[in-house]
C-alpha cells in the first residue's frame, strides 16, 4: 500500500468536513479559540491553523508526541496524529559572482 502525501491526507480531511456539514474555514480565528503548543505556547499560523480550527476538539492546545512522553503522559491506544506542515523560511547563499549577497527562499 503506497503511502499518503501530505496534500493527499489534508485534501480528504477537509472533504470529510464538508460531508459532515462543517465548513471548516468557517470558524473563528481569534481570541482564546487560536489553537497553540502547549509548551511552547507558540500559535499555529498559516495551513496549520485551519488544520487545527478544523478539528472539534474542547482544548486550543496541542502536543507531540515527543512532548507528551517528556510531560510523562501517554497517548491513548487507537488515537491518531492530526498531521501538521512544516514550513520556515529560510537563505541560501548565490553561488554567483558576488558571494555576500543573500536570496530568501520561500
Amino acid at each position: 500500500m503506497q503511502k499518503k502525501s501530505v496534500y493527499e491526507i489534508i485534501t480528504s480531511r477537509v472533504i470529510k468536513s464538508l460531508e459532515q456539514g462543517v465548513v471548516p474555514w468557517k470558524k473563528p480565528w481569534s481570541g482564546e479559540s487560536v489553537p497553540s503548543n502547549f509548551v511552547t505556547k507558540r500559535a499555529y499560523s498559516g495551513l496549520n491553523l485551519f488544520l487545527l480550527n478544523a478539528n472539534s476538539f474542547c482544548s486550543r492546545y496541542y502536543l507531540t508526541f515527543l512532548q507528551v512522553s517528556e510531560l510523562g503522559g501517554r497517548i491513548k491506544k487507537n488515537e491518531h496524529a492530526t498531521p501538521i506542515v512544516f514550513w520556515k523560511i529560510f537563505e541560501k547563499q548565490n553561488s554567483g559572482e558576488e558571494k555576500n549577497e543573500i536570496e530568501k527562499m520561500p
